[in-house]
């Protein structure tokens, strides 16, 4: 909503979400707040086109198409998935100026499901939320994932909170851990 504010009428929000409990939120929301430009995907956002099991976490903002000890226990239930680039490339969108990714442990997938657009410089500025402590069983996926961003063209910089201000720390691919980061990735031309 607040991202659907700020592009104003030229521009445009994409939501994907495979919950449909969010789902229904998120469209309720919408309908309060008429005239947004705002679409919402029911899909899941990961390496491939097909299905995938989701599962639900301990509240609306968590679910993961991750498998393993965090989500042992959750409800479980089969989605959607595709890849960002095969969405963008059927709906004819040429660049994505903005792009926010906080899917639970998943950023990987994600990625690696953007590697066309990314080598193209496709997508302008990533705002990742990196779960890292969520990528057992990954094997070397989120590496990889974090060089291909690197050897795309793009800087990545750790957002921290200083003074509630975010402040930009520079960092290498390989020097990203298991803990939680949000990371801004900034496509240099």
């Amino acid at each position: 909503m607040l991202a659907s504010k700020r592009v104003g009428p030229n521009g445009t929000v994409v939501a994907f979400e495979p919950d449909p409990e969010n789902i229904e939120r998120m469209r309720r929301n919408a309908g309060l707040n008429p005239g947004l430009a705002m679409t919402i995907e029911e899909v899941a956002i990961s390496d491939c086109e097909g299905e995938a099991t989701f599962r639900r976490g301990g509240d609306s903002a968590k679910g993961s198409l991750l498998d393993g000890a965090n989500w042992e226990g959750r409800q479980a239930f089969t989605v959607p998935t595709t890849t960002l680039d095969s969405y963008v490339n059927g709906h004819g969108i040429d660049r994505v100026d903005v792009l926010k990714i906080d899917i639970e442990g998943a950023e990987p997938m994600a990625l690696e499901g953007m590697a066309e657009g990314l080598g193209a410089g496709r997508y302008g500025s990533i705002i990742l939320e990196w779960h890292g402590d969520f990528h057992q069983g990954l094997a070397d996926r989120p590496g990889r994932a974090l060089s291909l961003l690197d050897s795309s063209g793009y800087k990545l910089f750790v957002i921290r909170r200083r003074h509630w201000r975010p402040k930009l720390e520079p960092v290498r691919p390989e020097a990203v851990g298991e803990e939680r980061i949000h990371l801004l990735c900034q496509r240099v031309e």
